[in-house]
């Protein structure tokens, strides 16, 4: 696969964007950040015309089409609707774009065969898609690595987006939780893939939350046994990395249950298990736990403003993503990813 850095598209206007699926113009979706990361990483080498489209804008008016699909992709797409005589025009961009064509970070899904299979029951516009015509334009899509061989690199579950420092490498693993990421290979398989980072100098690390969510107090009478060999296997993994300069991020606070969330932040038909005051009190033993193993091994410990708690000690609803998430809003993260500077709007909420 071809690294980005081996183009040349400073001179090129270049449009990201999803094929069947689009992206948020809105800055409080966490969804739309995935997109607006690889808008982050081009404005870092250097591309300066880079856009985040959206559904008023048109494909045509680009030079370079960015395929960006959604980070929550398994291999098939979900439209709401069904298959339209809208959603065949928003298709046929695909065949009717003269410039070139890329897909980030892995290969272009056969969208023939997706649409042949949704011809079942579709409108009449969609029916006359070109199915085979599609897949042929699938295999001209080219796959465009966007690892950097950055010396920094952030790592964690879908939160660990909203740490992102412009210039290093992510690895984002959604839905994982710290458990899973210890198991098996541990830490250590997702800093020694090639794909991934090696040469690592700064690794930042934003597990914990998942685990605070739905799964600590599944553990029952275990619960104590099992965090501690949870937080002290986190920290013999991270020592074993031989890493020099290590952070981790605190955990976010959790929010009041009356917020509605998506089922895709469910868990066994649950949004959370354990009462408010039982996942409050283990976010603040957490924080504590991990301000001491970082001041033990000399590592940097990422904290969130107080500021963002209401009056109840809660995060605020204004600080998560609209109109539901589990996640915060791109308007609170370290760093904007439109400019690429540290993010004062979330960084003036440590002032009092």
């Amino acid at each position: 696969m071809k690294n980005i850095r081996n183009l040349n598209l400073n001179d090129k206007k270049v449009a990201i964007d999803g094929v069947v699926n689009g992206y948020s113009p809105r800055i409080t979706s966490h969804k739309a950040s995935h997109a607006h990361y690889y808008a982050s990483k081009l404005k870092y080498l250097g591309v300066k015309d880079v856009t985040v489209i959206s559904k008023k804008e048109n494909i045509h008016d680009y030079d370079v089409w960015l395929i960006v699909l959604p980070a929550e992709f398994q291999g098939s797409f979900n439209v709401f609707g069904g298959a339209t005589d809208d959603l065949a025009k928003h298709l046929s961009r695909l065949i009717d774009f003269k410039g070139k064509i890329y897909i980030a970070d892995q290969e272009m899904p056969n969208l023939g065969e997706w649409i042949n299979g949704r011809k079942s029951s579709c409108s009449d516009d969609f029916m006359k898609l070109d199915h085979d015509l599609f897949s042929k334009y699938c295999e001209d899509v080219e796959p465009i690595s966007f690892h950097l061989d950055s010396k920094g690199m952030v790592l964690g579950d879908s939160h660990c987006i909203s740490v992102y420092r412009p210039g290093y490498d992510m690895c984002r693993n959604d839905g994982k939780t710290l458990s899973g990421a210890l198991k098996k290979g541990g830490l250590k398989s997702f800093i020694e893939d090639p794909i991934t980072g090696h040469n690592i100098e700064h690794l930042i690390c934003y597990w914990m939350n998942i685990d605070i969510r739905h799964h600590l107090f599944r553990k029952g009478k275990d619960l104590a046994t099992h965090y501690k060999k949870l937080l002290f296997n986190y920290e013999e993994q991270l020592k074993s990395l031989n890493i020099k300069n290590i952070s981790i991020v605190e955990p976010l606070w959790i929010e009041h249950e009356s917020r509605k969330l998506p089922k895709t932040g469910y868990f066994l038909d649950t949004p959370f298990f354990g009462s408010m005051d039982q996942r409050k009190s283990i976010v603040d033993i957490t924080i504590n736990q991990f301000r001491a193993m970082c001041k033990r091994n000399g590592w940097e410990s990422i904290d969130w403003p107080k500021n963002m708690l209401n009056e109840d000690g809660l995060l605020d609803f204004k600080y998560m993503e609209k109109p539901k998430s589990v996640h915060l809003s791109r308007e609170y993260y370290h760093f904007d990813f439109s400019t690429n500077e540290k993010n004062n709007k979330f960084f003036n909420l440590f002032q009092n």
